[in-house]
């Protein structure tokens, strides 16, 4: 997809409501002196932490209705801990806070909620990666600059005013090497997480922050400290990734449609697989698309190390994507996490969600999860998380941190449960019988089905059309009780190839009782990995490779009268590298299953 396609679709994910309101509802105002604060800054000490870390003393935020006249708008560049872009300096980044007049909440301190962005600059040209290259290949993109504005300030007061009304102070953060921040952006790593958690600790007194003119400006004086972080698809991985540094202060952040790992997002098991409707992007072209700071050279040696290390030929993983991966980093979270993703989100797709949630419940870390069928970028309930950071940032006893922690929507109604996967869920193993079946139990037949690659098909082109050329299909009888899917469905196939590398992909297909498919889920793996995920082996032409693909989690309550389809292909047209056309490959089902999970 072009940048332009993707400026659209960010756009819309910059202005998601985060107070029940529009940032576009308004145009911003002028903003009103920054105030200096007469607290000098305190450094983090041992006893500060402690603080932090502990239950907060029941209160209440003092609602009130401020409007856009009765906002205090401070501007600043705070200072982060890193050197991003290597210049020997301390990077900063761009913050704007709306709070209410101390008259306003009866002087009271405030608690704060902020969205830390690549996008409120946006953007700069970054065109994608060439994907019709044949297998170990990668073409360097090129293309010209984009045009680049200033979305900062955008609705600042209309949105500032919906957070004062509910007792908070709201900041904006412009991410590392976008929009008037320095530092460059390194896609997913702690250097990019800093610029979310200078934000935190300029909150507390742990760094400073200036004006454009260099006025020292602290926020001891109005600050409780206490933060919380909300945003959807890069504006909600920023706050994971702020959380997995374990920064004192940030007590709760609502992620939506974030990602947890970068490496799924750009890759799965050794492959090189695209998010839905980016083809070919990377970690570097992302990086070149956020990059919209003034100095245009100073990042491009960075971004250029990205490109070298993201490895786009082979698709292993290596150190490059382990800095990028949250999921073992969960214990070190002193946030409390309520999770919103969509099942149906092709972008950041739901393992994204599945694996941080389940990483969270373990590390004992007070997580929920909020799912629904939508795609990117859909929202939890407004009310649910005015009161996920009423509890955790003003130490409001509503009941939210207990009870039931897993909520399924389907848009209109909504079920919660004590975890996900749903209680009851379990793994079933489904066999494949001879011609073309799909049972339940019993043992696979001695069938084998031998198709070519076509990377101009789709998954759901082959659920829609029963192509048999180029996929292996089996398909259940007719579900006379319907089938309830809840969790990770997982192929295990046994597969032949007569090239040395290949793609392999597994969808999940319903068919209705008029013989209509649709895809459910899918995965992708590269056989060459089966090994090891940290390095491919070529595959040897004739050899059987018994390959594991883990496709991606569900909750559907399939209907009686419906049945599924397991499909077995080679390449996807939407995300997977697309090579040139006529690998043969053959499956075995005496060795292939089908694992379900499902909820008895």
């Amino acid at each position: 997809m072009t940048s332009r396609s993707r400026t659209l679709a960010l756009l819309v994910a910059l202005v998601l409501p985060l107070a029940g309101v529009s940032a576009a509802a308004a145009r911003p105002a002028a903003p009103s002196p920054d105030p200096v604060d007469a607290m000098a800054d305190v450094p983090a000490s041992t006893a500060e932490r402690a603080e932090a870390l502990s239950p907060l003393h029941p209160s209440r935020p003092p609602r009130n209705d401020a409007d856009q006249r009765d906002l205090v708008v401070t501007r600043v560049f705070v200072t982060t801990s890193v050197d991003s872009d290597r210049d020997g300096r301390p990077d900063v980044v761009r913050v704007v806070v709306t709070r209410p007049r101390p008259g306003v909440v009866g002087g009271r301190r405030l608690a704060t909620v902020a969205q830390v962005s690549p996008y409120f600059s946006c953007c700069a040209g970054a065109p994608n990666h060439d994907v019709d290259v044949p297998l170990g290949q990668a073409r360097r993109p090129s293309g010209a600059p984009g045009r680049i504005k200033d979305y900062l300030l955008t609705g600042i007061r209309t949105d500032g005013a919906a957070w004062a009304r509910k007792g908070y102070a709201y900041a904006r953060v412009a991410s590392l090497g976008s929009n008037g921040s320095t530092g460059c952006p390194t896609i997913g790593d702690d250097l990019e997480a800093a610029g979310a958690v200078a934000l935190v600790d300029w909150l507390n007194g742990r760094t400073t922050a200036r004006t454009a003119s260099g006025r020292l400006v602290r926020a001891r004086g109005w600050s409780t400290g206490n933060v919380g972080m909300t945003g959807a698809s890069y504006d909600g991985t920023l706050p994971n990734m702020a959380a997995a540094t374990g920064v004192a202060g940030l007590r709760a952040i609502v992620p939506l449609s974030a990602i947890s790992s970068w490496y799924h997002y750009y890759r799965q098991a050794g492959l090189v697989v695209a998010p839905g409707g980016y083809q070919g992007e990377d970690a570097d072209v992302l990086a070149r698309f956020d990059y919209t700071r003034r100095d245009r050279r100073i990042c491009r040696p960075v971004i250029a190390d990205l490109e070298r290390d993201q490895d786009r030929a082979t698709g292993d993983h290596n150190d490059f994507w382990a800095a990028r991966d949250l999921v073992p980093r969960a214990g070190d979270v002193r946030a409390a996490v309520l999770i919103g993703h969509g099942f149906n989100d092709t972008n950041v797709k739901p393992d994204q969600a599945a694996r941080w949630y389940a990483a969270l419940r373990r590390a004992g870390v007070p997580a929920k999860i909020w799912w629904d069928q939508g795609s990117h970028g859909t929202p939890v309930p407004q009310r649910l998380v005015d009161r996920w950071f009423d509890h955790f940032l003003y130490g409001v006893r509503n009941g939210v941190a207990g009870g039931k922690r897993a909520a399924v929507s389907d848009g209109g109604t909504t079920r919660w449960y004590r975890s996900w996967p749903r209680p009851g869920s379990s793994p079933r193993t489904w066999t494949l019988r001879a011609g073309g079946g799909l049972a339940p139990g019993g043992r696979s037949s001695a069938a084998r089905r031998t198709f070519t690659d076509d990377a101009s098909l789709s998954a759901a082109d082959v659920c829609a059309s029963r192509e048999r050329e180029h996929a292996a299909i089996f398909r259940s009888a007719v579900l006379r009780r319907g089938l309830d899917l809840s969790g990770t469905p997982r192929a295990d196939v046994r597969l032949t190839f007569d090239a040395t590398a290949a793609n392999v992909t597994v969808a999940l297909c319903q068919v209705d009782p008029a013989g209509r498919g649709s895809l459910l889920t899918q995965g992708f793996a590269d056989p060459q990995n089966v090994g090891s995920p940290t390095r491919g082996t070529p595959l040897v032409p004739g050899r059987p490779v018994d390959v594991r693909v883990e496709l991606q989690p569900l909750d559907r309550a399939l209907p009686p009268g419906a049945r599924i389809a397991l499909v077995v292909m080679s390449s996807d047209r939407d995300f997977t590298l697309r090579p040139p056309a006529g690998t043969r490959v053959t499956l075995a089902a005496a060795h292939s299953s089908l694992r379900l999970p499902v909820v008895r």
